[in-house]
């Protein structure tokens, strides 16, 4: 793995990690919920510890963006090693985000492509296809090879 990750709990699938930079340490959570049987959707944020809700639209603005999204790719990965025959669905809470998102993945690189196949939805779209990592795309879906 190229990108630096931050130390990840877990539990029920359930993935809670802390966020440290510039502005102090912020909880992040990653939540997989289930759509349909074997497909997830990935929900990320910041975790309010008061009511335990996760706030997807906050920004921290702590120096630390691309950690936070690799931890949240690594995720991923270590979500579909314990479930490998599930597929999982995530997009940013912005398209700035959304884009981020696609740039760590391509950050990953062949190594990552070996084990995963990835698909994206373009814009005005509504049937996945393989990512072409010259467009751009608005949501993504993965699945362990």
């Amino acid at each position: 793995m190229k990108n630096e990750v931050y130390e990840l709990s877990n539990e029920n699938d359930i993935y809670l990690f802390f966020s440290i930079g510039k502005k102090g340490v912020f909880p992040k959570v990653i939540v997989y919920e289930p759509i349909i049987e074997n497909i997830y959707n990935l929900a990320f944020g910041d975790l309010d510890i008061l009511t335990g809700e996760i706030n997807d639209k906050s920004t921290s603005n702590n120096g630390d963006l691309s950690k936070i999204l690799a931890t949240v790719i690594h995720s991923i990965v270590l979500f579909l090693d314990k479930n490998p025959d599930s597929q999982v669905n995530f997009k940013g809470s912005t398209l700035v985000r959304t884009k981020l998102y696609q740039r760590i993945i391509v950050n990953y690189g062949d190594e990552f492509l070996k084990n995963y196949r990835i698909f994206g939805l373009e814009s005005g779209k509504d049937v996945f296809s393989e990512v072409d990592w010259t467009k751009n795309y608005t949501e993504f879906s993965i699945i362990k090879l």
